[in-house]
C-alpha cells in the first residue's frame, strides 16, 4: 500500500502523525509525508522507513493575516508537490491532517487517480479560530468556517478525530456517524514509562517541581499555576514550576511572575524532542494541565496528562468537559479551571498526603496499561479497514 500524508507542521515534532506513519511503515506500506521543515533540514530524508518531503516555510506567531499567509502558502506548495509525487507513485491512500481543513483539496488529484482520502481532524477549525481570534458563535466568519469544515469532510472517504466529544460535535454538524472514527492521542509505551521500578514509593525531594510541556498560550491556563505559587512557597520551600515549550504568551507570564515575586520559582525552557520527554518528566513531582474551561475546554484533550501518568507522575487537571469524560477523581486531581486557590489546594493535597499521592500514581499507571497507543494503533488500522483498505494492510 502506498500512502501519502500531508501536515502543516514539522513531522518529527508531531507525535500523532509520526506514530501513524511509522505504524503503517511497519505494516509494510510505503509512506511518504509532506510537511514543514526547519531551515537546516534537507528537502528529503528517511526516518524509520518514512520518506519526509519538507517544505521550508517559516512559522511565526503573529496576526491573523500572517496565519492566513502561512496556510495559503503551504497549501499551494503542498498541492504542487502532491501532484508531482502522485504522478510517480500513484498512491492508494492520502491522509490529510488539519489544520487547516482546506488541505483536503491537496487530495483531489490523487483521488482522481483512484486513491482514497482520510481527513484526520486534530482540531475543530471553527472552534480553534474562534478561540484564537475571539470570534462569536453567531459571527458570519464562524458560520462560514462551519460550512467549510462540513464541505472539506464531505470530500474525504473517512474522518478520524481525537476523542469522542469532538466526534459528537462533528456529527451534530451533519457528518454521518459511521464516517467518523476516534483514534486518540495516547502515549507510546515504548517511550513513556517510569524511570524507576516503584514510582509511587519515590520519596519527596528537597525541590518540589511542577511541570508543564506544550504550547505557551493563554488558553492553556499557565497563569493559574503561577498565581498559586505565592500561596505555596511558604509551606513548600522547594516549590518550582518548569515550563517546556514556546508560544506568544511567555512574556505576559514572565511579567506576572515578576509582579507576584515568584520569578525565581518559574523556569521557561526550550522544547525537548518528544523521544526525550520521559526523562524530563522524571525530574518533576507533579504534572499539570491547567487549561481554561471555556470553549477550549470543551474540545481539548491533553495528551500530556496521559504521558505524565505513564511516567509515574501524579497529575493536576482542569475539570473540563473533555477531561471529565475520560478521567475520574481517583486517577487525577481535578480542580476548578481558573481557580488558583483550588489549584494550590490540589498541590498541597499531593505534597502532604503520601497515601493520596501513591493512589494517584498507581491508578494512573494501571490506566496506562489498558489505555495507550498500542490499543489506539489497532483502532487506526481498523478505521482504515472501514472503507475497504484492510486487504491492502494485510
Amino acid at each position: 500500500m502506498r500512502v501519502l500524508m500531508i501536515v502543516q507542521s514539522i513531522y518529527l515534532n508531531d507525535p500523532r502523525v509520526r506514530r501513524e506513519a511509522e505504524l503503517l511503515a511497519r505494516e509494510g506500506c510505503r509512506v511518504d509525508v509532506v510537511s514543514l521543515r526547519n531551515e537546516q533540514e534537507p528537502f528529503l530524508r528517511i526516518v524509520n522507513n518514512v520518506r519526509i518531503y519538507g517544505i521550508k516555510l517559516g512559522r511565526r506567531y503573529g496576526s491573523k493575516f500572517r496565519y492566513l499567509y502561512e496556510y495559503a502558502a503551504f497549501q499551494v506548495l503542498a498541492a504542487f508537490l502532491t501532484v508531482r509525487l502522485t504522478l510517480v507513485h500513484r498512491y492508494d491512500l492520502v491522509q490529510i491532517h488539519n489544520l487547516p481543513d482546506t488541505l483536503i483539496f491537496c487530495a483531489l488529484f490523487p483521488k482522481l487517480l483512484g486513491a482514497k482520502a482520510v481527513f484526520d481532524a486534530h482540531e475543530a477549525m471553527p472552534e480553534s479560530l474562534r478561540i484564537k481570534y475571539g470570534l462569536s458563535e453567531e459571527s458570519r466568519t464562524t458560520r462560514c468556517l462551519k460550512i467549510l469544515e462540513r464541505f472539506c469532510m464531505s470530500l474525504a472517504d473517512h474522518v478520524l478525530t481525537i476523542h469522542e466529544p469532538i466526534r459528537q460535535l462533528f456529527i451534530s454538524r451533519g457528518i454521518p456517524a459511521g464516517k467518523i472514527s476516534v483514534v486518540m492521542n495516547l502515549p507510546d509505551p515504548g517511550l513513556f514509562r517510569p524511570l524507576c521500578d516503584k514510582p509511587a514509593e519515590r520519596p519527596l525531594r528537597t525541590e518540589f517541581a511542577l511541570i508543564y510541556a506544550g504550547t505557551i498560550a493563554e488558553r492553556y491556563g499557565l497563569q493559574t499555576a503561577i498565581k498559586a505559587l505565592p500561596l505555596l512557597r511558604a509551606d513548600i520551600p522547594g516549590i518550582r514550576f518548569q515550563v517546556y515549550g514556546k508560544g506568544d504568551f511567555q512574556a505576559p507570564l514572565e511579567r506576572l511572575a515578576v509582579e507576584l515575586d515568584v520569578r525565581d520559582r518559574v523556569f521557561f525552557k526550550s522544547p525537548v524532542p518528544h523521544s526525550d520527554m520521559a526523562a524530563v518528566y522524571g525530574s518533576a513531582d507533579i504534572g499539570i494541565s491547567p487549561h481554561e474551561n471555556d470553549l477550549f475546554g470543551d474540545i481539548y484533550f491533553s495528551t500530556k496528562v496521559a504521558e505524565y501518568m505513564a511516567c509515574g507522575l501524579p497529575v493536576i487537571v482542569s475539570r473540563t468537559r473533555v477531561m471529565n469524560h475520560y478521567y475520574t477523581d481517583s486517577q487525577v486531581a481535578f480542580f476548578s479551571p481558573g481557580d488558583y486557590n483550588d489549584f494550590a489546594k490540589r498541590v498541597f493535597d499531593i505534597y502532604l498526603n503520601p497515601v493520596y499521592r501513591r493512589q494517584l500514581i498507581q491508578n494512573g499507571l494501571k490506566l496506562c496499561e489498558e489505555w495507550s497507543w498500542a490499543q489506539e494503533g489497532r483502532n487506526y488500522i481498523d478505521a482504515l479497514g472501514k472503507f475497504g483498505r484492510r486487504r491492502l494492510l494485510s
